[in-house]
């Protein structure tokens, strides 16, 4: 009657052993799949909340999604960006970005200059997501080349943009020059 019992405990705990084997197999399981694609399961979640350029695209009222910052004078603040597309170096993409969840309006009566400039801005992210794909381009066939050499070259692109976007903004009549002289320069690129 003991060796009975002895057996079935035997069983018992190797039954154990093998659901926790299993469970530890299981998750390794996932945990290989998440490494595989983490890259995708961000840009699922940070798709959601951004809207891609594109030549026909309009941006809605509807789609500045953020808080109001109570503490700004601004009626209306938006947010845009590159993101950069990837699995590995070898396909790559830049893509310019407007975020919704960073971008707010205070007003929606009369911002049609507003949105004017923030077409703008939009255009000129497209147009340096442009030239950062060029750079890309020229990169991938160098196999040395890092996500942190294409970091290094999309944060040039991107002070660059923000010394034009300083520009835009500049005091007095000239900003209003050199938004029109923009406004043709990516009309022409951008179509």
């Amino acid at each position: 009657m003991g060796r009975y019992t002895s057996c079935a405990l035997f069983e018992i705990i190797m039954g154990k052993r093998k659901i926790i084997f299993f469970a530890i197999l299981t998750l390794m399981g996932f945990g290989l799949l998440y490494l595989n694609f983490r890259g995708q399961i961000k840009s699922y979640f940070f798709s959601k909340h951004i809207i891609l350029w594109s030549e026909d695209l309009i941006i809605k009222p509807s789609d500045f999604e953020g808080k109001i910052d109570n503490t700004s004078n601004a009626e209306i603040s938006w947010f845009q960006g590159f993101y950069l597309i990837s699995t590995n170096i070898k396909n790559t993409e830049a893509k310019a970005y407007f975020h919704k969840k960073k971008s707010w309006i205070r007003d929606t009566t009369n911002f049609k200059q507003e949105m004017k400039l923030q077409r703008l801005n939009f255009d000129l992210y497209e147009f340096y997501a442009r030239k950062y794909n060029g750079l890309i381009q020229k990169m991938k066939t160098d196999n040395n080349t890092t996500y942190k050499d294409l970091k290094k070259i999309g944060d040039q692109l991107y002070e660059e943009v923000e010394s034009i976007q300083d520009s835009l903004y500049a005091s007095g009549n000239v900003k209003y020059e050199i938004r029109k002289r923009w406004r043709l320069k990516l009309d022409k690129e951008l179509n």
